[in-house]
């Protein structure tokens, strides 16, 4: 997710509202709690308002937007978490690709396979994916 400016100085997002819901999603597929829509959404206009001032105002740059979930148990093993803490954080970014992507169609390494995790937000899904784009 990604907030900009508009000319008149305005914080503009986009879908933050979908985002939520494609973290909650996430977070049910990997047994974690989801986080309720109003806190989502009261921690990212706190957030903003905070980080105001990091939010490019030029075209091609925004400020990234990275909300997450993550276990902090001092647990290691094989069940989900009892306790979990639910962060964002931001970073200003410029263009996103230098020059434009060619595309790559990978048959011999997948991502994704059904029943499984790939549509989920969730650390090591984009790590499958570096080996056969290299």
């Amino acid at each position: 997710m990604k907030a900009y400016k508009n000319e008149a100085g305005q914080t503009l997002l986009f879908r933050a509202d979908a985002n939520q819901q494609r973290l909650n999603a996430s977070a049910e597929r990997m047994c974690i709690p989801t986080v309720p829509e109003e806190v989502f959404m009261e921690g990212l206009k706190t957030l903003l308002e905070v980080d105001k001032d990091w939010i490019p105002n030029r075209a091609g740059y925004s400020l990234y937007i990275r909300p997450f979930v993550f276990a902090t148990d001092d647990y290691l093993g094989i069940r989900p978490s009892k306790k979990y803490s639910f962060i964002i954080f931001t970073c200003p970014v410029g263009h996103y690709y230098a020059k434009p992507v060619s595309v790559k169609v990978e048959c011999a390494y997948a991502r994704a396979a059904e029943g499984g995790t790939g549509y989920a937000k969730a650390a090591g899904n984009y790590a499958g994916s570096l080996y056969p784009a290299s």
